[in-house]
């Protein structure tokens, strides 16, 4: 089998978008993936708003037979010793492990969901991991079940990164707003730690020809 996502329509709206632009309330009655989406007269797209909604429900049919698990985390970087909190979406209630991983297993936790999406959460070890990660979730279905023709194993894997600021070194420089033809430029630079720092000189053209844009 081969899952496909099926989009199913809940309402329809006239949108009126006035100079000052439009603020948009997002319906987070519901559990699930939503979007919204903008059409003109003629049918044609013109946006769409992708988003998620966290929380304990049965979710049927929103999986098909290969019995794939989604993991929607609730962002993308954390901090060492911080707490993940994720969404997982199974397609039959059941018992699962949650592993945190990179060259090995840094944090494991076991859990159970009697609904078919739930939010569950993991610590991470405070010392020890850095840079990139992953959240594994392994689930196996509930021997009661109903969902006698889906694979009893699924799994589904979700990357993230780890906040590196103690790796990391503030410098601020500062410099003149001008320096005319033979003239020697001063430069002033303050690091939170001893550093080696090279500046560069760059002429601007170069850059605006690269479309490059400062940090």
């Amino acid at each position: 089998y081969e899952s496909r996502r099926r989009e199913i329509g809940l309402s329809d709206t006239a949108l009126t978008l006035p100079a000052a632009g439009h603020k948009l309330a997002l319906d987070a009655s519901t559990p699930g993936s939503f979007a919204y989406l903008v059409f003109d007269a003629s049918g044609q797209q013109l946006a769409r708003l992708d988003y998620t909604v966290a929380g304990e429900a049965n979710l049927s049919a929103r999986l098909e037979k290969n019995a794939e698990l989604q993991i929607a985390l609730s962002k993308k970087d954390y901090a060492p010793g911080e707490e993940i909190e994720f969404q997982v979406t199974a397609p039959y209630t059941g018992a699962g492990l949650i592993t945190v991983e990179r060259d090995k297993v840094y944090a494991w936790k076991w859990f159970s969901a009697d609904t078919t999406a739930s939010t569950q959460r993991i610590t991470l070890p405070a010392e020890g991991l850095e840079g990139n990660a992953y959240v594994s979730v392994s689930f196996v279905r509930d021997p009661g079940s109903a969902e006698i023709y889906t694979s009893p194993l699924s799994y589904g894997v979700a990357p993230f990164s780890i906040n590196v600021d103690a790796r990391r070194s503030k410098v601020d420089v500062a410099l003149p707003t001008r320096v005319k033809p033979g003239e020697t430029a001063s430069f002033r630079y303050k690091a939170s730690r001893p550093s080696k720092i090279v500046l560069f000189a760059v002429d601007e053209g170069i850059l605006q020809v690269a479309r490059y844009t400062s940090p």
